[in-house]
């Protein structure tokens, strides 16, 4: 038989108050919510039908970083948010991405692209050393130098890349020997965008790649 106790409300709340008020229908079966009943809740207007098997507590204070924290949630916990995405949640970009930008290990290539998000691949999951949280949401995202990495190598343009490095070498200047190590590594064109946006070819970046 099944489980006939009553939905667990606390500790879905719990859980939704981590994604700004957001759940999935997984989430809600492990309180015990049948779907029906998650349907029952919407029809009441307690809950929020916000995308594909993601629900939100109607009564949850509004934030904009709710669309992210949408798309993320569809894509499930493989996910991470990457490029433009981060580097506006990184506070390095004034223009708003045009699609929320993810990125899922390629083993998870065939899901489907929520509404107005871009996927991407990475051949393995994002490490933990390439891995940040962004406080305001509890949204996992790439490290400040992978999305750097990231946004040069998808074609952002130099000039909002120079201006993101600039800002980031402003606020943490610490930060140069690891953004300089980095594009040592990659080279190319990362190593060529990076050395000019630090502006330091006294350093000799190039040739320490040889």
């Amino acid at each position: 038989m099944g489980d006939r106790r009553s939905p667990d409300e606390a500790r879905l709340f719990a859980l939704a108050d981590s994604h700004l008020g957001h759940f999935t229908a997984k989430e809600g079966r492990a309180c015990r919510y049948s779907t029906s009943m998650l349907a029952y809740h919407v029809a009441r207007g307690h809950f929020l039908r916000a995308g594909r098997g993601v629900y939100r507590f109607a009564r949850y204070p509004y934030s904009p970083f709710e669309p992210i924290v949408v798309a993320w949630l569809e894509c499930g916990p493989g996910a991470v948010v990457s490029h433009e995405t981060a580097l506006n949640l990184h506070g390095l970009s004034d223009v708003i991405p045009q699609a929320i930008h993810l990125t899922l290990p390629r083993n998870q290539r065939s899901r489907r692209a929520p509404a107005g998000a871009i996927l991407h691949t990475s051949l393995h999951p994002i490490a933990p050393s390439d891995r940040a949280v962004h406080p305001p949401s509890g949204l996992p995202m790439t490290s400040v130098i992978r999305t750097i990495i990231d946004v040069i190598t998808s074609g952002t343009s130099s000039d909002e890349v120079a201006k993101a490095v600039s800002e980031l070498v402003a606020s943490r200047p610490t930060v140069v020997d690891q953004l300089r190590a980095a594009a040592v590594q990659r080279g190319g064109v990362v190593l060529e965008v990076i050395t000019r946006a630090i502006g330091d070819r006294s350093h000799g970046l190039r040739s320490a790649t040889g």
